[in-house]
């Protein structure tokens, strides 16, 4: 599962189950079991992605269809809805639910269309800066910080423990 906030400040949870992709394909005519064909050929994304005003439309309407168990339980209808997906709101349901699909084919083991729908959407390059970022977390303090506290579970005294991590965090 994963959730987005629109542009009113609501959070809203994106799941996706085969329930609720076969209404999306009855009622919106997109497969999103099969998001590119045979040949390689994207049949979702390019029906989806905000480039023109319908595909907008059918993006909010997606979504909506995704998130209306949570729209009854908040008394909000379809049109409030979609007044709380203003630029932002489009874009952080975008994120979730470009997010939500990969899982959803990496938990059913079909690695190939999760593999297509990162490549396709752009996600490889957002979990590698993600990741990029984390790196950029990590400073020498820390990991001698970290190496301390290892240090200190085994038998070795608190100064041998300390002047060791010196020693390795220097060469």
């Amino acid at each position: 599962m994963h959730k987005f906030t629109d542009d009113k400040k609501q959070e809203w949870s994106i799941v996706l189950n085969v329930g609720i992709m076969e209404d999306i394909s009855d009622t919106l005519d997109l497969n999103l079991f099969e998001p590119i064909t045979s040949e390689g050929e994207d049949q979702v994304l390019s029906r989806i992605s905000p480039t023109s005003k319908k595909n907008i439309m059918l993006f909010v309407s997606m979504i909506y269809m995704i998130c209306e168990e949570q729209c009854k339980e908040r008394e909000i209808s379809a049109k409030e809805f979609g007044m709380g997906l203003g630029a932002e709101g489009i874009k952080n349901a975008t994120d979730a639910f470009y997010k939500e699909w990969v899982l959803f084919f990496q938990s059913l083991g079909r690695s190939d269309m999760a593999e297509a729908v990162m490549r396709t959407t752009g996600l490889v390059g957002e979990l590698i800066e993600e990741l990029a970022v984390e790196i950029k977390k990590i400073t020498r303090e820390k990991v001698e910080e970290e190496v301390k506290k290892q240090r200190a579970g085994s038998k070795t005294s608190p100064t041998e423990s300390s002047a060791i991590s010196t020693q390795e965090l220097s060469e």
